[in-house]
């Protein structure tokens, strides 16, 4: 069943989509929070498919709702997803995105299914978070210990980290559909699936073209994950982009920056045209600067 963001998008498409993005959301977001870049994408007839995964969203509004990071769940939804994107549109390019969380679930989810996708673009993928002392557990850090189920609040954390403009975070902190809490045995169950995700960097396929993307402002994902991406990952088409002065959150923001936009169109350009094209940015590990743009 579509739903409804997959609907709206269909409707301001009117022909046949020449590329589909299917992205995944961070820890704290949900699928609509991609909605201005669904709505920028469209513009260029690229349609952007962005579920909420298991444990977010509309899924955690009910008092009865089980909110929590589920690996599995949420690389099953991927895969459901996938299959039904590709029975409904077979002969167009399919791009798995990821921003976050969202960035260790598609490198996962690629590693292991390299035939099903033509292209990878990770925004701050987390292969390890850079500020969990940031979160200030005290005063219930010892409670946490003892029940690792406690609620932890991430209000503070997120006004404070998501991003460098203060708007965004309250938009964030206003949503009724993002989360604000979270527990000691999440964060534990997340850590180790980003260690998870970061050992299958090297098992991504050498033929996938990957785009990364990274804020060097981010205080939540430490850019040294994303160029241990590049520097790791065998692929020959290869490209971090880092912005000045921005932070963590790029995509999911009620309006992305023009530089941000300006980087995944041009990549788009060359892999919406075919299959088989790749981006024109080919490296290898003796020149990886290549591979490296930093955007002021």
């Amino acid at each position: 069943m579509k739903n409804s963001s997959e609907v709206d998008m269909a409707v301001k498409i009117n022909v046949r989509p020449k590329l589909i993005v299917l992205a995944l959301h961070g820890m704290a977001m949900h699928g609509s929070t991609f909605d201005a870049l669904k709505e920028t994408l469209a513009a260029e007839n690229i349609l952007v498919v962005a579920p909420d995964l298991p444990g977010y969203g509309m899924q955690c509004l009910a008092k009865s709702a089980k909110c929590t990071f589920r690996s599995e769940a949420s690389l099953e939804l991927v895969e459901a997803q996938i299959k039904s994107i590709k029975d409904k549109h077979p002969d167009v390019p399919l791009i798995l995105l990821g921003e976050s969380l969202g960035g260790a679930l598609a490198i996962d989810y690629a590693s292991r299914n390299p035939s099903e996708i033509n292209g990878l673009i990770l925004s701050a993928p987390a292969l390890s978070f850079r500020a969990l002392a940031g979160l200030k557990l005290a005063p219930k850090l010892l409670l946490s210990v003892l029940d690792p189920a406690t609620k932890l609040q991430l209000k503070a954390f997120i006004e404070k980290n998501s991003s460098d403009n203060f708007a965004d975070g309250q938009v964030v902190l206003q949503d009724k559909s993002s989360r604000k809490t979270t527990s000691l045995r999440e964060l534990l169950r997340i850590r180790s699936f980003l260690s998870r995700a970061k050992s299958e960097v090297s098992n991504l396929s050498p033929d996938l073209p990957i785009l990364v993307l990274h804020g060097s402002a981010d205080k939540i994902i430490s850019l040294r994950g994303s160029e241990f991406l590049v520097n790791h990952s065998t692929s020959s088409n290869k490209k971090l982009e880092v912005f000045c002065g921005a932070g963590h959150l790029l995509l999911e923001v009620k309006q992305p920056r023009a530089e941000v936009i300006s980087a995944i169109d041009s990549w788009l350009t060359d892999i919406k045209q075919s299959k088989s094209v790749l981006p024109s940015f080919q490296t290898n590990d003796d020149n990886l600067s290549n591979a490296i743009v930093l955007r002021k």
